[in-house]
């Protein structure tokens, strides 16, 4: 998060990128990287990290989570 808020997109996704490969069940991590993603020019990529993160919420039982990751996706989904 200190990568993206430097404004240095670059390097915060390649601290994203292992996090979400090494720990695939941290949910906090989804959210933060989808926009990263898209911010870079990325959609389809962040769609992937979205719907693996809803993935992960359903099968947590993160309802919270899911939710917010469910908005995400759909005005990623509107700006097609």
């Amino acid at each position: 998060m200190e990568f993206k808020t430097a404004g240095d997109a670059v390097a915060a996704w390649q601290v994203f990128e292992p996090l979400l490969s090494d720990h695939p069940d941290y949910i906090a991590a989804y959210a933060p990287a989808g926009e990263l993603l898209v911010g870079l020019g990325r959609p389809a990529e962040a769609r992937g990290v979205l719907q693996k993160g809803i993935a992960v919420a359903v099968r947590r039982n993160e309802a919270h989570a899911r939710d917010h990751l469910e908005s995400m996706l759909a005005d990623l989904d509107v700006g097609k």
